[in-house]
């Protein structure tokens, strides 16, 4: 008889790619608990679209095919958007914004060095303030794009797309650069 010491506990690790391109990676990975021991189980490389099913059909079946005790998804997309570009307010522009993530983004902004500042002034719809502390102000500096800039835009709207597709399952961003820090 098997005992209850083979508990398990699986977490996701997603890497997205384009919706059309063969660049999304999915690792499984399983946490034993009363022998604290972590395995990868599966690794899942350059999943696209395949006999007529989409890149995203294909992974969202993995995900399923995997799900059993499944506690986390950590992704590598952002998860959220910069706060303006759900704001419903009359927009007066960054420069007059009164709203309490513009005017810690135009401190921080301010506050940084005249080499670390960036030579273009941040845009609230495509930064979150989360981006431009983790790219200045972590101990070891990430390299972030910002939410929705150019090329983490599309991942943001596909990400979105799966998230909602996936329901309850629980999701974290993550960088990876971070992460193993």
């Amino acid at each position: 008889m098997i005992q209850d010491s083979y508990k398990k506990v699986r977490f996701m690790g997603l890497s997205l790619g384009g919706g059309k391109t063969h660049r999304t990676h999915l690792a499984v990975i399983d946490y034993f608990v009363d022998n604290n021991k972590v395995f990868l189980t599966h690794l899942y490389r350059d999943l696209g679209e395949t006999n007529g099913k989409t890149a995203d059909t294909n992974l969202l079946e993995l995900i399923a095919e995997n799900g059993e005790d499944l506690n986390t998804v950590a992704v590598d997309f952002p998860l959220t958007a910069p706060l303006c570009f759900t704001c419903k307010l009359k927009c007066p522009g960054a420069e007059d914004c009164k709203e309490d993530h513009i005017r810690w983004m135009w401190n921080f902004y301010n506050k940084l060095d005249v080499k670390k500042r960036p030579n273009k002034i941040f845009t609230p719809y495509t930064e979150r303030s989360v981006d431009q502390w983790l790219s200045h102000e972590a101990e070891i500096p990430v390299p972030n794009d910002h939410a929705l800039g150019s090329n983490k835009a599309p991942l943001f709207v596909r990400g979105q797309f799966l998230k909602k597709r996936l329901g309850k399952i629980k999701m974290i961003e993550f960088q990876p650069r971070l992460t193993v820090w």
